[in-house]
């Protein structure tokens, strides 16, 4: 069954009817459904009548996928929501469709479990307004969860981490000779020596002019071969 758009997910929250006999409790009930898949420990799929819809948890942020503690945070929700009826408070809706809202089983909110336990981090971005960023710093005293570990990354900083070493193991471009042509000029067509045209910084010459290297044309391919067959240092995860 394919995901909602955020306009259909806007209407069928706002049309949504007042809980009744039988519904699962929740005066702020706005959305109800079937947790289907869970993502990871702060998103969810939820099947109601209209389709499924992602959700994710507002105020929590949970381990992202690729950190140790992911699947221990995965797990937990799978425990306490999958295949269990929920009640949703809607926040937002963010561009990609991603519903933004607290989630219920019965009288367990979600959201607050999940922090209570140790299981994920607090998301002021999206904070609900249910004092849950007292409840993280209550399970970080106890060293609940992933507390226990000495000092446990969270998801933005893993995120920045993977992000720059990224950035660092891309090769640097080695230019073409299409490129080279633009600041190369032939000095003896005789022999054909390329003379390269650089711009050195000011304290490079007294004047800081220009600097000029001849280069055979074979000197010139074989050291670009040279840059080719260099390695680009790989970062080492930290």
């Amino acid at each position: 069954m394919r995901g909602l758009t955020v306009t259909t997910v806007l209407v069928a929250v706002l049309a949504a009817p007042s809980p009744g006999e039988g519904d699962v409790p929740g005066p702020d009930c706005t959305l109800r459904g079937r947790c289907v898949e869970i993502a990871s420990g702060d998103t969810l799929i939820v099947e109601i009548p209209e389709g499924r819809v992602r959700l994710r948890l507002a105020g929590v942020r949970a381990p992202v996928e690729g950190q140790a503690t992911f699947e221990r945070s995965r797990v937990r929700m799978v425990e306490m929501a999958y295949l269990r009826d929920l009640c949703v408070r809607a926040i937002a809706a963010a561009e990609d469709g991603t519903l933004v809202g607290t989630a219920a089983t019965g009288e367990m909110d979600l959201g607050r479990a999940q922090l209570e336990g140790g299981f994920a981090w607090f998301d002021a971005t999206t904070d609900p307004g249910d004092d849950l960023a007292a409840v993280a710093e209550a399970a970080r005293g106890r060293h609940a969860g992933l507390w226990a570990r000495r000092e446990p990354e969270s998801p933005w900083d893993y995120e920045a981490r993977i992000a720059r070493m990224t950035a660092a193991s891309r090769p640097t471009p080695t230019p073409s000779l299409v490129q080279l042509a633009g600041r190369t000029r032939f000095a003896d067509p005789a022999d054909r020596r390329i003379v390269m045209v650089s711009t050195p910084s000011p304290t490079a010459t007294p004047a800081g002019g220009e600097a000029t290297v001849t280069l055979s044309l074979g000197e010139l391919l074989a050291a670009l071969d040279a840059a080719v067959a260099s390695p680009s240092p790989t970062p080492t995860p930290g």
